[in-house]
């Protein structure tokens, strides 16, 4: 039964990472910049989203752009002839600039993508003369009345704002919260998740500074495919620890992340050193876990240092709100709060979870079938989004 239990567990994982990769893709952003005759618009998007409709990036930009609609009074504002084209983005980025002319009467911003994907997050920003503000537009919450009267904080969304769009990122973000599982079920005690968790938070703060602040560009197509390296890796880790421990795993591992960055290096797609570096860091992790008596103390510098990779992939989210000039310190630690927080609540949600299925399977049970469950999926996406 226990077996049984893990198979599908394993199957509804690895069936489920499509679902998963398409939910964490499926971001985008636009701006409004409202005037009284109607407003200029910019569209952003991850290019590699718009890369799935067999179109041009372009092309499937400008039919989102289409479902993305400013109304007064209900009344679709209209597109002017001619305003619609393309502008420079980010790497990694495609974005779409025109404007909208509009009658009079109460404006709303309605997301037709967000109706028809209930798993997109949309984030909008809407700039009338100095006073800006943000919202998130979803399935559940498509349209955004933007009311004449409403009090509006100048400088945009509030610290608050921010820890929201933090926790609704990493809830959104299955890739991250995958990884905190990978960790977590190999703990034994409350403490021992502390630290791993502590671990990941500091890695994932800096590298989201680093970024948010300009100092560190990294390749986000890359950032995405080492997201689904670090999974592999650590569960792969977790199996080792409950077999022999001999040195065929890692080498196996390490092995298959060389052969990667050669294939990475043939097709230009990512960057290839990073590969062929994470699969080095795994062969010498493993020599080091044979030896040392303090194992714990090894994890922990491992979650850290794939935090490091983490961080990149949440500063791409927040990286794309423009935020005002001298808001960044505030954005950062209301976002990370956010991240923080979501955290908790994932890790408190799934550990008496983790204790039932550890009192009627075992540890050796649950960490063998649920590392190979994430080590299915975290293979999934490093493939799918190298070679996508």
């Amino acid at each position: 039964m226990i077996r049984l239990i893990g198979v599908l567990l394993a199957l509804a994982l690895v069936l489920g990472a499509t679902t998963a990769e398409a939910h964490q893709r499926n971001t985008s952003y636009s701006s409004f910049w409202i005037d009284e005759s109607g407003a200029r618009v910019v569209l952003r998007a991850p290019t590699r989203q718009l890369t799935s409709g067999g179109n041009s990036p372009a092309v499937e930009l400008s039919i989102h752009a289409e479902s993305l609609v400013m109304l007064a009074d209900g009344h679709p504002c209209l597109p002017v002839a001619g305003s619609g084209r393309p502008v420079a983005s980010a790497p990694g980025w495609t974005a779409r600039t025109w404007r909208v002319e509009c009658g009079s009467g109460v404006r709303s911003i309605e997301s037709r993508m967000s109706q028809a994907a209930p798993g997109r997050l949309h984030f909008v920003r809407v700039r009338r003369g100095q006073k800006v503000s943000e919202t998130v537009l979803t399935g559940s919450t498509s349209t955004w009345i933007l009311e004449e009267g409403r009090a509006e904080r100048v400088g945009g969304t509030s610290f608050w704002g921010f820890v929201q769009l933090g926790v609704k990122h990493i809830l959104s973000g299955y890739d991250h919260l995958v990884f905190l599982l990978v960790l977590v079920i190999a703990s034994l005690s409350v403490s021992q998740v502390a630290f791993l968790v502590t671990g990941f938070t500091i890695g994932h703060s800096v590298t989201l500074g680093l970024a948010v602040a300009g100092n560190v560009s990294p390749d986000v197509k890359t950032v995405e495919a080492l997201i689904g390296v670090s999974i592999a890796v650590v569960a792969v880790e977790n199996v080792w620890s409950i077999g022999s421990r001999g040195p065929w795993i890692p080498r196996i591992a390490g092995g298959a992340l060389a052969l990667l960055a050669g294939a990475v290096f043939l097709r230009e797609r990512v960057v290839p050193w990073a590969f062929a570096g994470v699969g080095l860091f795994t062969l010498c992790y493993f020599a080091l876990l044979s030896r040392s008596e303090h194992s714990e103390r090894l994890r922990w510098g491992v979650a850290g240092l794939f935090g490091l990779v983490h961080g990149f992939g949440f500063a791409a989210s927040l990286g794309e709100l423009d935020m005002p000039a001298g808001r960044t310190a505030e954005a950062l630690f209301g976002f990370n709060t956010g991240v923080e927080l979501g955290q908790l609540v994932v890790v408190l949600a799934i550990w008496p979870l983790l204790l039932l299925v550890r009192r009627r399977a075992g540890q050796e049970a649950l960490l063998g079938w649920g590392s190979a469950a994430a080590l299915s999926v975290g293979i999934f996406w490093a493939l799918t989004r190298t070679f996508s």
